[in-house]
């Protein structure tokens, strides 16, 4: 017969798995306001409400820290996605568009933990052990990636570059919580909605495309 887990211990291990997310959490909220290089192991500690002594119990360093945040994030992140996706319509477009719209819902939901995330990859991208860093990044990118090189497989978007598509879809996803404040009148999600349809569709009117288009034709020559 199986022994049984005293229940205190199982007591004290919830706890500690709470304790350090509520750490992550709060380390987190610190580095998108402050920086990374602005906020102290105190500041953290202080935050949770408790002594740094105890917080090295959890984190020995803000190295160690700042990694455990970043892949906590993504790793969230990750998940969610592949599951948004999963309930998507099969159609390319529906397919990008619910990609873009899970980023804003993320944003609006956390926009501290969506900062983090773009701001810290840099620093840690050539610390020791980055391979999980950059693991999860790339499955970000790469989700996006496939949806783009999908839409351009059956017609919807034209042959292009795939990563560079990727990135122009990314690149104001990831600005949209530097600017927008949430109660200003639209949410990251709407913001995110209209971008795609400039971006789908361009800002030129249709009748002025053609000659658009002519006009930058002749320049180049």
């Amino acid at each position: 017969m199986a022994r049984k887990p005293r229940p205190d211990i199982v007591t004290e291990e919830l706890a500690r798995i709470d304790r350090r997310t509520q750490i992550v959490d709060e380390a987190a909220f610190l580095f998108a306001r402050k920086g990374f290089s602005g906020t102290t192991l105190k500041d953290v500690a202080d935050r949770c409400d408790m002594t740094k002594a105890a917080l090295y119990y959890y984190f020995p360093d803000k190295e160690s820290l700042v990694r455990a945040v970043y892949v906590t994030r993504m790793a969230q992140l990750n998940k969610s996605m592949h599951a948004a996706l999963s309930r998507a319509p099969a159609d390319p477009l529906s397919r990008i568009a619910a990609f873009v719209r899970h980023c804003a819902s993320r944003i609006d939901g956390n926009r501290e933990a969506w900062i983090v995330g773009s701001q810290l990859f840099a620093s840690l991208e050539t610390s020791p052990g980055a391979e999980v860093i950059v693991a999860l990044r790339d499955e970000f990118e790469n989700t996006l990636r496939t949806e783009v090189e999908r839409a351009m497989d059956q017609g919807v978007f034209r042959r292009m570059d795939v990563a560079l598509t990727a990135r122009l879809l990314l690149s104001w996803v990831n600005y949209i919580p530097r600017w927008h404040r949430q109660g200003s009148g639209m949410s990251a999600e709407a913001v995110c909605d209209v971008f795609l349809d400039m971006t789908l569709k361009g800002l030129l009117e249709p009748q002025a495309a053609g000659a658009g288009g002519q006009a930058a034709t002749t320049g180049a020559a």
